[in-house]
């Protein structure tokens, strides 16, 4: 007996369930992304342009040069071409290699491989002028390049074309051709859709004629009444950019919570939903010169973010999830739609090929805590609802934790000096929103804050009083005026349980404000103890973390790092979901042998130490 699925007449022409072609356009829609971006990389091309130049190319200078003492100017035989034909070969078996085995961005790779094969060339090729022995000077030449180094060149610069008009082709005009060409004809004619012949499911062309050879895919899972995905089901694909998907559907779409394993480079992604409300006046991604603040209430809504786990992280990651913002006309219904999205999913897998979803799992009864973030300076909604989102997926926080966004009409770069006057007219709308999420059920909430958003919070300080307690507050990077800070500190300590300053005196962004900002020394750059000028019992609340030792994934303004560096994602962890002191933190140790010091730096190695 054949186990190859019979479908009915009308359906059997193109290949593919109609309940499932929106499922195959959402998720093929997701597989052209990563094919199209790839994974991060650690370098870009004027990078690489400058690694072949200083290394490759000073090499191949001393080749030329003692080619030219011992073969002397180019010849016509083919012997003297044979190193720089060897290397050729050698360069391009090894593209090829990586092309089959990586696949991801294979326009750079191959944008590479041209430009190191133009350096081996034109070296080869390259004749030094003559030198002049006293005899008359010789007239100046009349072409800057030979014939044999034009023709190196020109051949460059043709593959170098046809790699653009490639990666062209693949990031831009195919991507938008198959999510936009939904219909019956592209299934038959183009992906080629028809039940397995082999296994469970179905079988297609990712590239149309491009594929090498047919890919499979299936679904299992629970569906609606029209047998659409709909509840909790398994999405399995064998592309190299496919996915094995398992979480969550709302009707054919995929939704968040979801755990994603990438097929061929085994990355790993998680789809979590994030809570927000603000008071400015624009949408998710905008950004204006002059922050307007919304008279009235406050704007709430919830959107769902995917973010890079484990393995190669993608490099359009992290990102809003596809129809999965909403808006809400309550705190209530803000809060019960997060409490919702706690579900117990079944810990193991389905399958040896599924991914493991138990990080998910929870208890959705009994009381849960808010972890309120407030963001900095030129910073849109959605931006901090993916930093956030990078936070919690990086730390494995309780799913016991609502993740909640306060954003504030933050203004751009260019408005820095307009925005800091206005933050204690914008600082009163934090309160209320504390206000309402205690109203909406909520009892234990953690403060978290970085660079102009610690200021915003000292802001607000009278009015968080009366709103509700805190268990902790974590300032990153603050950028409040250090002299200011320390008259409001007492105020600040007394606020919450447990408060820990996260500071780096090599940060760039805080250095340039003091320059610019002519307010004294900010806090961010402050490492030194906190003054104990204050009741005995607000001391140990307080910790101080130097991160101006971290290098592992921070860029050279070390600014705004909290949410990739592991070891301060790990700390964060501890402070906020278990309550821990810094000397009970298990990546800190204290800076000093006095017992009373209040601070610490990180247990960690410099990225380039290894043995």
């Amino acid at each position: 007996m054949s186990d190859v699925r019979v479908l009915e007449p009308d359906r059997a022409w193109y290949g593919l369930e109609e309940e499932l072609r929106g499922s195959f356009f959402a998720m093929e829609a997701r597989r052209q992304q990563r094919q199209a971006y790839g994974r991060q990389v650690a370098r870009g091309v004027w990078s690489a342009f400058s690694e072949v130049a200083m290394f490759l190319g000073f090499a191949l200078y001393g080749v030329a040069q003692l080619r030219s003492r011992l073969l002397g100017p180019p010849q016509e035989k083919l012997s003297y071409l044979a190193l720089p034909v060897l290397m050729t070969l050698g360069i391009f078996a090894l593209s090829v290699y990586r092309s089959a085995t990586v696949q991801d961005n294979l326009p750079l790779m191959w944008g590479k491989t041209w430009i190191a094969l133009l350096v081996v060339w034109e070296l080869w090729l390259y004749e030094p002028p003559a030198p002049c022995k006293g005899g008359p000077v010789p007239p100046a030449p009349q072409t800057w390049l030979t014939v044999q180094e034009e023709i190196v060149l020109s051949v460059f610069l043709t593959l170098e074309a046809i790699t653009l008009v490639i990666w062209f082709w693949m990031q831009k005009i195919y991507p938008w051709l198959a999510m936009h060409c939904h219909n019956t004809l592209a299934l038959r004619f183009f992906w080629r859709v028809r039940p397995s012949r082999r296994r469970e499911g179905y079988s297609y062309l990712p590239n149309g004629c491009c594929s090498v050879r047919r890919r499979h895919f299936k679904y299992t899972g629970d569906e609606d009444l029209h047998r659409q995905p709909h509840g909790k089901g398994l999405w399995q694909g064998d592309a190299y950019h496919g996915e094995i998907y398992d979480g969550f559907w709302q009707h054919g779409r995929p939704a968040v919570p979801f755990v994603s394993r990438c097929f061929g480079s085994g990355s790993i992604s998680y789809g979590i939903k994030i809570g927000y409300g603000t008071c400015r006046l624009e949408q998710l991604s905008q950004l204006r010169w002059k922050p307007c603040r919304i008279n009235g209430a406050l704007r709430l809504g919830s959107v769902g973010i995917e973010c890079s786990a484990s393995g190669g992280f993608m490099a359009h990651l992290p990102q809003l999830v596809e129809q999965q913002h909403q808006r809400f006309a309550t705190a209530a219904e803000l809060v019960d739609e997060l409490r919702g999205s706690i579900v117990a999913l079944d810990a193991g897998s389905r399958d040896d090929d599924a991914v493991s979803l138990g990080s998910f799992r929870s208890d959705i009864s009994g009381p849960v805590a808010a972890l309120i973030f407030v963001h900095g300076f030129n910073c849109p909604v959605d931006w901090a609802c993916m930093r956030l989102g990078q936070l919690l997926t990086l730390g494995k926080f309780s799913s016991k934790i609502l993740p909640l966004v306060f954003s504030w009409p933050t203004g751009t770069l260019s408005s820095f000096f307009h925005v800091r006057p206005l933050l204690p007219d914008f600082a009163a709308d934090l309160p209320r929103f504390l206000r309402l999420l205690s109203e909406a059920g909520l009892q234990e909430f953690h403060l978290m804050a970085h660079s102009m958003g610690c200021e915003l919070v000292m802001a607000a300080l009278p009015e968080l009083h009366q709103a509700v307690p805190l268990q902790t507050i974590s300032f990153c990077n603050p950028s409040c005026p250090f002299n200011s800070f320390q008259e409001q500190l007492v105020q600040l300590a007394s606020l919450c349980q447990r408060l820990t300053l996260y500071c780096d005196r090599d940060d760039f962004a805080l250095w340039a404000a003091e320059l610019l900002g002519f307010q004294g020394p900010l806090l961010g750059r402050q490492t030194e103890p906190v003054p104990i000028t204050f009741d005995a019992e607000l001391t140990p609340k307080i910790d101080v973390v130097d991160c101006t030792s971290m290098d592992a994934n921070i860029n050279g303004i070390r600014h705004s790092y909290f949410d990739l560096n592991t070891n301060l994602v790990g700390d964060l962890l501890e402070h906020i979901q278990r309550g821990r002191p810094a000397s009970r933190r298990s990546r800190l140790v204290r800076t000093s042998a006095d017992s009373r010091s209040n601070v610490f730096s990180f247990l960690a190695p410099p990225v380039f130490v290894n043995w």
